[in-house]
């Protein structure tokens, strides 16, 4: 049978399926991507409102306010789930693919034993395992990286620009 004719749901190919996986990732993509610019033009309106407001002082420049803003109120977190999805949705088949293979050959130097041949419960309860801890994997270096890189709230930078205390 050949890939292109394997149907997933009636009518539903996998070409088809993969087309829209990519392209739910790329409207994602541009959506974060505009959050981000949005921020960046956010910047100086805010900017403005606290330099009115007296919150910011005089030798603070707006360059150095927009920093410290993308910085503080950034769509961070957002960024980090999509990339986290990006790239589970490319490591996990190949990692499934690479335990199977993996799980073939084992059961092949252990003399076949009926009930761990590929397609048994035991090897889709394995892979299932496989595929979560990739997964988990993957999320537990973003979420390290994540709260190791925290950037400082909105209030925290504007004291630090200033160069006053809490």
């Amino acid at each position: 049978m050949r890939q292109d004719t394997f149907a997933i749901l009636p009518n539903l190919h996998v070409n088809w399926v993969l087309l829209g996986l990519a392209l739910a990732f790329l409207a994602w993509g541009c959506v974060l991507v505009w959050r981000w610019q949005q921020t960046q033009r956010d910047a100086s309106v805010i900017f403005s409102a606290k330099r009115e407001q007296g919150e910011i002082a005089t030798h603070v420049t707006e360059a150095d306010f927009a920093a410290a803003y993308v910085r503080s109120e950034s769509p961070r977190a957002a960024t980090y789930f999509y990339l986290c999805a990006l790239v589970c949705a490319v490591l996990v088949p190949p990692a499934i693919a690479i335990f199977s293979s993996a799980w073939d050959e084992i059961w092949a130097l252990t003399g076949g034993w009926p009930p761990t041949a590929r397609g048994t419960l035991v090897h889709t309860f394995s892979t299932f395992l496989a595929a979560m801890g990739t997964m988990v994997a993957v999320l537990a270096f973003a979420m390290r990286r994540y709260h190791s890189n925290t950037p400082p709230n909105l209030r925290q930078a504007i004291q630090d620009l200033n160069g006053t205390q809490p």
